[in-house]
């Protein structure tokens, strides 16, 4: 599959094919993805999303490997996204195909995990707009959890660790938006969760920020949240650090 990327560097559909492939042999084991990466599939899939970017399924697909490639990796993949300009093709791709759910999901995670990769990528991200591309996503796609999910999980790697991200993400009215999903889609356990995570990001340390997130009934979503999804983990304890951040 990358040596056929290699060998038809201008098949955009061929490519689009290639890169299909490797997202599904990405989802099937952890095995696969070093190897994926050990061909060197991250060079290979950005070229191909900056030789193509008004090609629809290849940045579909491109999204979707870089998704599984820097997903729980080690520092070198999401280095290496990085470098080879893979958050700029992402973005590029949010915003040129808006309509498109693989897009809005697949892209959206991977910003999320680039995010938390660097303080720079944090500042790069707000620079490109993603605030503005996620909180849009919620809107365009609220009928589908995983992108809702994953645009808090963004707008979360922006803030995290930054006081003066949590507070430009609050100016530019991200806190209401993501209670917003929250209360709509109580039976997703992970929007519950990503949620909770930017909400707590957003409140660390900020007084303003904390009683925004009151005022708004977090306290209550969140309760319900936890009550009802007893056995995911990652909802679990993202919810006890908000309301451990909203005590302080």
């Amino acid at each position: 599959t990358l040596e056929a990327m290699r060998q038809h560097p201008r098949a955009l559909e061929l490519e689009a094919a290639a890169q299909a492939a490797l997202h599904q042999l990405a989802i099937q084991c952890a095995a696969n993805v070093e190897r994926i990466v050990e061909g060197g599939a991250v060079k290979l899939v950005c070229m191909a999303m900056y030789k193509g970017p008004k090609a629809r399924e290849l940045q579909e697909t491109g999204c979707a490997v870089l998704r599984f490639l820097v997903a729980d990796s080690e520092e070198e993949v999401p280095f290496q996204v990085t470098h080879m300009g893979g958050m700029q093709f992402v973005v590029g791709a949010l915003d040129e195909f808006p309509d498109s759910v693989p897009i809005a999901e697949h892209g959206l995670a991977v910003l999320s995990h680039l995010g938390w990769f660097s303080p720079e990528n944090q500042e790069n991200m707000v620079t490109m707009g993603v605030v503005e591309l996620a909180l849009s996503a919620m809107q365009r796609h609220a009928q589908w959890p995983k992108v809702l999910a994953f645009a808090c999980a963004a707008l979360e790697s922006i803030a995290n660790d930054s006081k003066e991200h949590r507070k430009e993400l609050a100016e530019r009215g991200v806190i209401e938006p993501i209670l917003q999903v929250m209360r709509a889609n109580p039976e997703f356990a992970n929007v519950q969760a990503y949620g909770c995570a930017a909400l707590q990001s957003l409140a660390c340390n900020s007084f303003k920020n904390r009683r925004s997130v009151m005022q708004g009934g977090a306290e209550d979503i969140v309760s319900a949240a936890l009550d009802a999804h007893p056995n995911s983990w990652k909802l679990q304890e993202f919810g006890e650090m908000l309301f451990e951040t909203l005590e302080q």
